[in-house]
């Protein structure tokens, strides 16, 4: 049923890559123990201190929330190649799909939202004050549970553990992701439409709540033409070497205009990036769309990648659901030591991500694939 089997080693990569970024960008949430910060992380310093290692790694800690991008368009991709011919078909129900969807993504996203409910609470009830976010009472912990804590009411999509948002949002996409499948006889004009459809009002719309949704329609949609495309050329038999080597080409012409344009910003590179909607469309349709299009062309499979991108697909969704809980685990466990704050040393940023790769793995094995397995066996 699915055009992704084997498993392409990069796509694998690139969620890793992905979750390791926005848990970077993140680390900002550690400011709160230096009090308030003189400048936000896009300047790079808080009270005039630079976080750690910041000259390498200066883009995720001011761009690592693009990564969201990224992932919606990776989970576009692969749903539809996966889902396409059952669904068309009628031989995945809507109640079959349903039920797969919520075994993978309810379990760990169940687990997350409790433990940062506590340690959120936990951390008012000593310091008067929430971690991070402000919308944590018990409607909003209802909301997040049943995925509609973003893009339906205001004020509630950054709650609990915040990056959630995204997961509720691709939740509903992959209802759509049904409909469009079952009852569309010419999905890629339909997908097309809709993806370019979204990345033009994102680019032109500031309303927070249809935000959220355009952004993820963008890059889902964005992902499920490039799963046309590959099924088309695949089916042809044709050879996308070519193709490859030329989109990787852009992707890193890309990759080297934004960096430059971060590293040297007295160089006007092509266009100032000052514009958020212009940084937005850069790496959206620059980056992220060439280099993901390359990797599920990729017919060529790199043994050391293999394991090593294997390893961080299957723990990606637990290193982006995780970091925020273990920061809210860290910041309570400083303030109830009356440890100094360590927040601009190497070695608690070192401390940060073992803890969140531990984390992962150990929600993997006890969580994510125990919970799945046994939820699909019981339907």
């Amino acid at each position: 049923m699915s055009l992704l089997h084997p498993r392409i080693p990069f796509l694998d990569t690139l969620r890793g890559i992905g979750a390791a970024g926005v848990a970077i960008w993140h680390y900002q949430h550690f400011f709160v123990l230096s009090g308030s910060c003189a400048d936000s992380i896009q300047e790079g310093i808080c009270n005039g201190a630079f976080p750690p290692l910041y000259p390498i790694l200066q883009y995720f800690y001011e761009n690592g929330f693009r990564m969201v991008d990224l992932f919606f368009m990776i989970s576009g991709l692969v749903m539809f190649a996966r889902y396409q011919k059952g669904v068309s078909a009628g031989m995945v129900t809507f109640k079959q799909f349903l039920i797969a969807r919520v075994a993978r993504l309810w379990p760990l996203a169940i687990a997350t939202l409790s433990i940062a409910a506590l340690l959120t609470w936990s951390h008012r009830v000593v310091y008067g004050s929430f971690l991070f976010y402000e919308n944590n009472d018990v409607t909003t912990f209802v909301l997040n549970g049943l995925f509609l804590h973003a893009g339906f009411f205001r004020g509630v999509d950054l709650s609990f553990n915040g990056p959630s948002w995204t997961i509720a949002i691709e939740f509903w996409m992959y209802l759509s992701l049904f409909l469009v499948l079952r009852f569309t006889r010419r999905p890629l004009w339909a997908v097309c439409a809709l993806s370019l459809g979204c990345v033009v009002l994102q680019a032109n719309h500031d309303h927070a709540q249809l935000s959220l949704w355009y952004r993820g329609l963008s890059g889902f949609g964005i992902g499920m033409a490039i799963a046309l495309v590959r099924q088309q050329l695949l089916s042809e038999g044709r050879s996308c070497q070519k193709a490859v080597r030329a989109l990787t080409s852009v992707a890193v012409f890309g990759t080297v205009i934004v960096a430059t344009q971060l590293y040297f910003p007295q160089f006007d590179v092509v266009t100032s990036f000052s514009d958020e909607t212009r940084m937005y469309l850069w790496h959206l349709l620059v980056i992220f769309l060439p280099i993901v299009l390359s990797a599920a062309l990729s017919t060529g499979q790199v043994r050391t990648m293999s394991s090593v991108g294997q390893w961080l697909g299957s723990r990606s969704f637990g290193i982006y659901m995780w970091h925020v809980p273990v920061q809210m685990a860290l910041v309570l466990m400083i303030r109830l030591l009356g440890v100094n704050d360590p927040t601009f040393s190497d070695w608690f940023l070192a401390t940060y991500v073992v803890v969140v790769l531990i984390a992962a793995d150990v929600g993997f094995r006890l969580i994510e694939r125990p919970l799945r397995s046994r939820i699909l066996r019981t339907t």
